[in-house]
This record gives C-alpha cells, sequence and structure tokens, in this order.
C-alpha cells in the first residue's frame, strides 16, 4: 500500500514544472528594528529540546540557536534549527544534502516559563503545542520532541532515550551577515526569510516556505495527501497525522 500512496504522491507533484530560485540575497535586513536578535549559549543549553534519534539514519551534526527578544511581544522566541548532512527520502524528489528543522520555543519574556513550542510538523509545515512534553535530564527539563524519519519533523512525545544535540550560532553576535544563518541562504536555502527574522509571525498551519517555491507547493501535495490517505484508509504514511499530537 505504501508504494501505490508513494505513487499517487508522485504523479500529482508531476504537474508542477520549473522551480523557483531559492532567495539568496541579504537575510537580516528585514528584521525589525525594535528586535533584538543574539546567541547566548546559556540560554540556548537551557531551552534546547530534548530529541528522540536512536532510530534516525543520520544524525543532526548541531542544534543552531538564536534568542530574539522584543518590547512588542510578551514572549521572546529561542529559535533552534537542527541540520542535518543529508535526507534520504522515500525518492530523489524528497531526497537532498542538507537538511534544516526548526523549533521555536517562546518563553515568557518575565518568568522564564515556556509558553509554547512551535515545530517542523510536516515538510516546513507548522504544528505547536501550549502544553510541551518534558523530558528531565540531569536535573533539568526540556521540551521533549519525537523526530521522524525520513523528513526529521517532530511530534511532541515522551520517550526513554533521547539526545541533546550540541548546540551551535545560528547568528554572530559581532556581525548578523557573517552568520551561519546567512551563509545557508547564501548558498541556496529555500526558506521565507520573514519566518527567520520575525519568529513570532510563525503558528501552527503556517510554514516556513517562501512564497511560490517549489518545494513549498510540493510539500502542500504530500501534506494534503497524506490527510486524505488517512481519512479513506487510516494509514498514517510519514507519521504526518502523529505528528500534531
Amino acid at each position: 500500500m505504501k508504494l501505490n500512496i508513494l505513487l499517487v504522491v508522485l504523479l500529482v507533484s508531476s504537474s508542477f514544472v520549473g522551480v523557483v530560485a531559492a532567495d539568496d540575497g541579504p537575510l537580516w535586513d528585514d528584521v525589525e528594528k525594535a528586535t533584538t536578535v543574539y546567541y547566548d549559549q546559556t540560554v540556548c543549553e537551557q531551552y534546547q529540546p530534548y530529541l528522540s534519534l536512536d532510530h534516525v539514519e543520520v544524525s543532526p551534526d548541531g542544534l543552531y540557536c538564536a534568542v530574539y527578544e522584543s518590547p512588542d511581544h510578551d514572549t521572546d522566541v529561542i529559535a533552534y534549527w537542527a541540520r542535518y548532512p543529508v535526507q534520504f527520502g522515500y525518492t530523489n524528489a524528497d531526497s537532498h544534502v542538507g537538511d534544516r528543522e526548526p523549533i521555536y520555543v517562546h518563553v515568557d519574556d518575565q518568568t522564564g516559563e515556556i509558553d509554547k513550542v512551535v515545530y517542523s510538523a510536516y515538510h516546513y509545515y507548522a504544528g505547536e503545542t501550549s502544553s510541551p512534553q518534558m523530558a528531565e535530564v540531569n536535573g533539568s527539563d526540556y521540551p521533549s520532541l519525537y523526530v521522524f524519519e525520513p523528513h526529521h519533523h517532530y511530534a511532541p512525545r515522551t520517550f526513554t532515550t533521547g539526545e541533546l544535540v550540541d548546540v551551535k550560532p545560528f547568528v554572530s553576535n559581532s556581525n548578523l551577515d557573517a552568520s551561519s544563518s546567512q551563509d545557508w541562504v547564501s548558498n541556496g536555502w529555500d526558506v521565507n526569510h520573514d519566518a527567520i527574522v520575525d519568529p513570532w509571525s510563525i503558528s501552527a498551519g503556517d510554514n516556513w516556505w517562501p512564497d511560490d517555491s517549489y518545494d513549498g507547493r510540493l510539500s502542500a501535495v504530500y501534506w494534503g495527501t497524506m490527510q486524505t490517505v488517512y481519512d479513506v484508509t487510516g494509514y498514517d504514511i510519514g507519521g504526518k497525522l502523529g505528528s500534531l499530537f
């Protein structure tokens, strides 16, 4: 059955022709003047997600982090991007070198308590939870997220074996334009810039794809097809529905 479902997805996606080039221009030019973006190792490690990875073929080589503060919002956002060297998908269409999956932890700027966690629930489409599962590790609590193969999206779940991935800077405190994030964009990272410079703009049902991008439209086909397949057959291909709860 799984092969038949994949054929449906591929047949539908074959209607897309042409590829919209990724925006490789300056990433941080559009950040709001009131927003402060920086890297803080201590803060990033304090709120980092605890990831279930023992079943994942390729582990992330880092959890790239930035802290966002703004007087226009009641929360600070600690944004994480798990970077995988490669993604081995179901087909060539969803296999590629380099994969980056977001987790945005919103923290009350007065109490320091976690307000909600927004995460990639499937192919850059966002899910969120205001009551994240928490894992206690060495006396500290961390949001607990299960990683799905092969696309590395997440679901808030509890599990017995997880990992605190090494935290690395997503931004440079001395020069945002010299950040890892800008390097990724300059090398073709297909991502919505607004979703990076304004993490408060992303909530459940939104996505991290650029407007009119080929990958975004293809992901929408996967997203809709998975829902239809589940509604008709009860078969949850790719863990898409499981990642929403």
